[in-house]
């Protein structure tokens, strides 16, 4: 009964190397073209009128020359005592300094 057994296992061997072969040959996928990009509008943008007004400061900055009010104290203050706090500002995600 060995040659029963080993013509059955050549014959689904065969027959799973015939669908194999099917499925790679009938299954390959068909290469599709993207779709065209938008063209992009590169000429001078214009801003709508009287949207626009040309000043050297902004609108609430009233007389103030820059930098901080004289009342706004030190900046090295706060925090921890003995310095293990970081100072300055900290990268978003980033511990640590």
């Amino acid at each position: 009964m060995k040659n029963q057994n080993d013509l059955i296992v050549i014959i689904v061997a065969v027959f799973l190397a015939l669908c194999s072969v099917a499925y790679f040959f009938f299954g390959k996928r068909t290469v599709m073209k993207p779709a065209d990009p938008t063209p992009v509008n590169v000429s001078a943008a214009k801003p709508a009128e009287g949207a626009v007004s040309m000043a050297n400061k902004l609108p609430a900055a009233k007389d103030q020359q820059g930098g901080a009010p004289a009342s706004a104290g030190s900046r090295m203050g706060g925090g921890a005592p003995g310095g293990s706090a970081p100072s300055g500002p900290m990268k978003a995600g980033v511990q640590g300094g």
